[in-house]
């Protein structure tokens, strides 16, 4: 009897294992092609799994659509198709790609302004900038990249850049590295009813400043990794600024300012493609340490939070939030250094306002109908090959977006949407192209009373 009933529980045990098995199948082999220069290393470490696992086939369908949208936004290729195939019991997957055209000698004419409506108002020629600027990417067939630029005009500027994504392969540690010169016409000393006031004096530089820095990254996978870094900062303002902001710099009658700043940015992202996002999330947490005794001309410590969601309602409609809190620990902190909206961060109606703070929180809201749903389109007549292929999308969107600011450091000299809700709404249309390239063309209204139209190049909602 004993032994009976041991057999059957060992029998019983064995059940579920047997079922649990069922359905799962084994990744015998990943070819790909396509890839004439980027080496298959980039690729593969881009994806969830390896040759030699085992994944459930019910949810091999969204597990494709996962690893061609990391594929896609190592940013390397115009096109990404992922097929897979059954044979001998196991899972054989193909990977084809269409590369882009990675080296970019790019002549720019450009413009020193916010914002190009507000460049727009006053049509300034002088303050057009010209440059040249030297792009490489994916060096060595590795997802490496060289950024030289020189610029002459307005302002001045010299920046060197590269980015080893893999410098210790096995362990997915890379390493960044740059430096930069800027010698500005004019600076922006502080603000007057929100609105920025610039100063320029015809022949002088308003402004000279150096930064250096050497940052190590840290993939745990493809979506998720944390980076540290060190930079030094030293810039020199024109001694004029102290006649109309004598806390331009972390104290009255300082001529120059200097630090190092240390810096750990934590990241997880799970959007589907991070250029426009429609599904997913991502978060984000930054620290920065600047000032240290004895090498330093001030110290203070800033910290930013973000949270991102987009969210399909349906094929066509999207809905999409954020928040962003920025955080600085410090009174006597240089004006230029302060947390800000107005220029990389704005509320939606107040564009044509910077509102400088030691404590921000802006959380932004919109959905989002696409017109023509974003799609790879390929043009058989454009005569290079590597530039037939692109993104197209056009997105009607309605948006609100809410702020509070608040600001505890010495100088606090303009109250101005201070310590008060302000918020937005309007709509807008989204065009997408070549490159990942994208437009905003929006109209918005604000709580104040005021309204306007507004250009702007980069993504709302990341």
């Amino acid at each position: 009897m004993k032994f009976l009933l041991l057999a059957f529980v060992l029998t019983m045990s064995f059940l579920p294992l047997s079922a649990e098995n069922e359905g799962l199948i084994a990744v015998g082999t990943i070819h790909i092609s396509g890839n004439k220069t980027t080496k298959p290393h980039i690729i593969l470490r881009a994806m969830t799994f390896v040759d030699g696992d085992t994944i459930w086939e019910r949810d091999l369908g969204d597990i494709l659509k996962t690893n061609q949208n990391n594929i896609y936004n190592l940013g390397l290729f115009n096109e990404v198709i992922l097929t897979d195939s059954i044979a001998d019991g196991q899972l054989h997957i193909n990977i084809f790609v269409k590369e882009r055209w990675y080296i970019f000698p790019i002549p720019h004419v450009g413009v020193e302004e916010r914002t190009i409506v507000e460049w727009w108002k006053d049509k300034d020629a002088d303050r057009l900038v010209l440059g040249m600027a030297f792009v490489v990417n994916n060096c060595r067939g590795r997802n490496e990249s060289l950024w030289m630029n020189v610029q002459t005009g307005y302002s001045k500027k010299l920046e060197l850049y590269y980015s080893i994504p893999f410098i210790i392969p096995k362990k997915r540690i890379g390493l960044n590295f740059g430096y930069s010169y800027i010698n500005k016409k004019e600076i922006g000393y502080g603000t007057e009813n929100g609105i920025l006031q610039l100063l320029r004096v015809p022949g002088k530089p308003m402004q000279v400043s150096h930064e250096a820095e050497v940052e190590f990254t840290k993939q745990f996978n493809p979506r998720m990794g944390i980076e540290t870094g060190l930079q030094f900062n030293w810039f020199q303002p024109l001694d004029t600024i102290e006649y109309y902001n004598r806390k331009f710099l972390s104290s009255p009658g300082r001529k120059t300012e200097y630090y190092p700043t240390a810096t750990i940015y934590f990241y997880r992202d799970e959007r589907d493609v991070r250029p426009y996002p429609l599904k997913g999330f991502r978060y984000t947490v930054r620290l920065e340490i600047s000032g240290f005794p004895g090498l330093s001309t001030t110290r203070f410590t800033k910290a930013t939070i973000s949270v991102a969601h987009h969210v399909p309602l349906s094929k066509r409609f999207n809905f999409a939030y954020s928040n962003r809190t920025w955080i600085l620990f410090g009174k006597n902190v240089p004006y230029s250094k302060k947390a800000y909206l107005g220029y990389e961060y704005f509320i939606r109606g107040f564009e044509k306002y910077v509102i400088d703070g030691s404590f921000i929180n802006l959380t932004k809201a919109e959905f989002k109908f696409a017109v023509i749903p974003r799609r790879i389109i390929h043009i058989k007549q454009i005569p290079f090959k590597k530039f037939r292929d692109f993104p197209i999308g056009l997105y009607l969107t309605a948006f609100g977006d809410a702020g509070y600011i608040s600001d505890e450091t010495y100088n606090n000299d303009d109250p101005t949407y201070k310590n008060m809700i302000l918020s937005g709404y309007g709509f807008g249309l989204n065009f997408l192209s070549m490159y990942d390239s994208q437009c905003r063309f929006e109209y918005s209204f604000n709580n104040q009373g005021k309204r306007g139209f507004f250009v702007d190049l980069r993504l709302a909602i990341k």
